[in-house]
């Protein structure tokens, strides 16, 4: 059937080509991104943009976001620049350039067919084996391994243009063409090293004249300025720190060219990561018969040179073509993609042992691509997302301990966190030292705000590789969440020290210096995030915090304009355009703002009220809470926040009207509900505040605010139901782990309990929030003298009182301190310097006194 194209023009065998390849690769166009196409490409911004080709060109790391992972690949990444510079990211633009490739590869394997094959129908033969091969679908549908298909077409171009120069006689463009497609082989993937052996080879092969060796050198010239320039990235490889030693490499790969060799003419179990094992020792019988078959096929190919040159060659360009991963130990064992480039000799070998096989019928070639391309159509369904990718892996390769960790990868994208968790601790049973699963669990644990289990995951990943990035940035993360902001920040400058232009991190860390009140670091911090990636939206709006917390307000307007240029419906942009224009000044300008979002004019004004209450405005924030009520008196919304300018105020009694008016109009609305619960606080009347925070409690549902759970210990507290008390404190903490005050009244309840262990917790998790909360610190300080640690007792209080001078009765404390470490004077100074601040003539006063009066008589003074 296949002779019957013989009269087809080269173009006409070229649209066939190309139709066969798109029907069989139509159905992967909507498959999603796989692995490391997220950090090499999704999250790598080098390549999001034009302007980095400086970058792209001179330096290795610009290959990923992650800092261990170095290519030089600048013609591979070029490629992507040029996807995200015509499409964006999407997805679709790079799966027809991935198929274009392939049927550009299709092209020349049977531009390279011809010449060798010489039978115009064996040519074709063997471009449509290449084009439908199930083997070759890895690199079509994972965009990181475009570098297979690219490498593999200039080192095909390279090798068409050296044959046909040598036939015709080499002139000088010949020679700039065969180094220029060699060092954009190269440039593409380190497989366009084989180029030179390959063509040494075809020239051995088809006896060329002596002078047209010298086509050789530029090629040889550009492969050796590559290995000179790469060599830290491949003597780590290889010399260095290999991943495996030399006999595991050399058994392994032993077994993994018998294991090629059956998915190449058995193509129906494939996997991304097959079930396949490091070999360890050359001696066991797997290693032994998978040598014995390669030297057969050496010997066979060596036989077939005269009787069937073509099969020797396409045994020759497999053999050379694998050479490079046969040799350099890398981490996964066996991948189809090492096999895009080795495949051409494939199918070059493939299809003249066809047409030699003539006797068989002229039906053997149809209906073999027929076969092929119905598998690999539906080899590319597995490819549609990454948990359809490794849950067939985990099927296929139950053994194999990096399917799980990533099959609990793609369930974290999708928030199944707990089956991504269950998943990746089946990979921690096959393998306990895979840091991608511990990984996945402290991911999954800080998405379900499980922080000290997501920290204990991401300590033991980091015990195994300490520079994975993302564990130390989420690790920082983690601490952020539980508000100890100076450690989030310490795991921060550590993945900074790996990646120092990841702007994720430099936004992560801008947040952290926010929290803690370091305007100026924060400003730095988000500028260069912005400047590393202007995409991102969040860090704009931590860039206007900061510089609004800053008193920068004219600054932050300048942010807020272009921010709202890109984003012009982003409800928060607006709402902090419409808090900076009122902190200029501009309340009609704000209002206007307001409404953008949506708003009718009573909630604008509503709103702006609670705006200006947030700077303490409280009769600004009347006067917008009284129009709203005259358009409406029936908005709840209204009638409470008028409370609250009025408790504000002073008049709690006044405030209580309107909250329980609130209440009544809108019965579930939570705010009056608290409110009236912190008056009820505020006047020491337990019973009516529980009531009230619980009703609020109910009403605010899974949503419930640290603030009202510490109101409602509070209320507890009145009613001497410490238990209670202790548990809400405990929720407030859970909702809202950055607020110190929740450790530190836990921290009282514990110490006045006798729990003095878990006081000390808690006030130091209340100072490493807010080292200036002086109430923990004196608590702190106080725990310690009662537990007789009087040496670190005189630290804490001469701390707060460094902070505090006037606070006089931290000196009774610190005189006793000083007393129990044997400073006598220093004593008498403490209770001297208490008595000239301490007004009142009450019992602790004449105490001191004769204190002082006996300690001078004991010291003599």
């Amino acid at each position: 059937m296949i002779n019957s194209f013989l009269s087809w023009s080269p173009w006409q065998i070229r649209l066939l080509l190309l139709a066969v390849t798109v029907v069989v690769y139509a159905n992967s166009l909507d498959n999603s991104w796989h692995y490391d196409d997220r950090h090499s490409i999704v999250d790598n911004t080098a390549v999001h943009s034009v302007s980095n080709i400086g970058r792209i060109f001179s330096d290795p790391q610009a290959f990923s976001a992650n800092p261990g992972s170095r290519m030089y690949r600048p013609i591979l990444l070029m490629s992507y620049v040029a996807n995200f510079g015509i499409g964006g990211d999407s997805l679709l633009g790079f799966h027809v350039v991935d198929i274009a490739l392939h049927v550009l590869n299709g092209w020349l394997v049977w531009a390279l067919a011809r010449r060798v094959l010489g039978g115009h129908s064996t040519a074709l033969l063997a471009a449509l084996l290449f084009a439908v091969h199930p083997l070759l679908s890895e690199p079509v549908n994972y965009i990181s391994s475009r570098s297979s298909t690219l490498a593999t077409a200039f080192v095909l171009a390279a090798f068409l243009s050296l044959h046909d120069a040598a036939r015709g006689g080499a002139n000088w463009r010949q020679h700039l063409a065969v180094t220029v497609l060699a060092a954009a082989a190269l440039g593409s993937k380190s497989i366009g090293i084989v180029l030179v052996p390959l063509c040494t080879v075809h020239l051995v092969m088809s006896r060329a004249p002596v002078r047209t060796w010298s086509l050789l050198l530029g090629p040889s010239l550009v492969a050796a300025v590559y290995v000179a320039a790469t060599r830290a990235i491949i003597g780590k490889a290889v010399i260095d720190a290999p991943v495996r030693g030399f006999v595991a490499q050399t058994a392994t790969q032993l077994k993994a060219l018998a294991f090629y060799a059956y998915t190449s003419v058995v193509p129906t179990h494939l996997s991304v990561e097959p079930q396949f094992k490091v070999g360890d020792s050359l001696l066991s019988p797997e290693v032994l018969l998978s040598a014995f078959m390669v030297a057969s096929v050496a010997v066979g190919a060596l036989a077939a040179l005269r009787l069937c040159p073509a099969a020797g060659f396409g045994v020759a360009w497999l053999g050379l073509a694998l050479l490079p991963s046969s040799i350099v130990p890398l981490n996964v064992l066996v991948n189809e993609h090492r096999l895009y480039l080795p495949m051409v000799g494939g199918v070059i070998m493939a299809a003249s042992i066809v047409a030699a096989a003539r006797n068989l019928g002229g039906w053997i070639g149809p209906a073999l691509i027929l076969v092929l391309a119905s598998i690999t159509a539906v080899r590319n369904s597995d490819w549609a997302t990454e948990e359809r990718l490794w849950g067939d892996a985990v099927e296929k390769g139950p053994g194999m301990s990096r399917p799980y960790a990533n099959l609990g990868k793609a369930y974290l994208e999708q928030e199944r966190f707990d089956e991504s968790i269950a998943t990746s601790r089946l990979g921690l049973a096959i393998n306990p030292r895979m840091e991608r699963a511990h990984y996945n669990i402290g991911t999954a644990y800080l998405n379900s705000g499980r922080l000290e289990e997501a920290i204990a995951s991401y300590q033991m990943a980091l015990e195994i590789n300490p520079n994975l990035l993302e564990a130390i940035n989420n690790l920082g993360n983690a601490y952020k969440n539980q508000g100890r902001h100076q450690r989030a920040l310490a795991q921060y400058d550590r993945a900074l020290d790996l990646a120092p232009y990841h702007p994720l991190i430099h936004h992560n860390a801008g947040s952290a210096f926010l929290a803690l009140g370091e305007r100026d670091s924060a400003i730095a911090r988000f500028r260069i995030s912005i400047d590393r990636d202007p995409s991102e939206r969040e860090t704009h709006k931590g860039l206007v915090r900061s510089l609004r917390l800053d008193g920068q307000l004219d600054r932050a307007k300048q942010v807020l304009i272009t921010a709202l240029r890109e984003w012009p419906g982003d409800e928060v942009l607006l709402q902090l355009m419409a808090r900076t224009q009122m902190e200029l000044g501009s309340l009609r300008g704000a209002l206007t703002t307001l409404e953008k979002t949506g708003l009718s004019e009573i909630d604008a004004r509503i709103r702006l009220g609670e705006l200006l209450q947030g700077r303490k405005d409280w009769h600004g924030a009347r006067q917008q809470f009284e129009v709203a009520l005259a358009l409406n008196p029936d908005d709840a919304r209204g009638q409470n926040g008028l409370g609250e300018t009025i408790y504000a105020a002073g008049d709690r009694m006044g405030a209580l009207e309107y909250f329980r008016r609130a209440a009544a109009l809108d019965p579930k609305f939570p705010d009056p509900f608290r409110n009236i619960g912190l008056v009820f606080v505020r006047a020491g009347r337990g019973v009516e505040a529980v009531a009230a925070l619980e009703r609020s409690v109910s009403l605010e549902g899974d949503e419930v605010s640290g603030k009202t759970w510490s109101l409602l210990a509070q209320a507890h507290v009145l009613q001497g139901d410490t238990e209670k008390a202790r548990k809400a404190y405990r929720a407030a903490i859970a909702v809202d782990g950055d607020d110190a005050e929740h450790y530190h009244n836990l921290g009282l309840l514990e110490h006045e309990a006798g729990a003095w262990a878990e006081a000390e917790r808690l006030y130091l998790a209340a100072l490493e929030r807010d080292p200036k909360i002086s109430e923990a610190r004196y608590n702190f300080g106080n725990l310690l003298l009662e537990s007789g640690r009087y040496g670190e007792a005189v630290a804490e209080i001469e701390a707060v009182l460094q902070e505090n001078p006037d606070r006089a009765e931290a000196y009774v404390n610190l005189a006793s301190a000083y007393l129990n470490t044997g400073q006598g004077p220093r004593a008498i100074i403490a209770y001297e310097t208490f008595l000239q601040k301490y007004g009142s003539g009450d019992e602790l006063r004449r105490k001191v006194e004769r204190q002082l009066r006996l300690l001078r008589d004991a010291e003599g003074m």
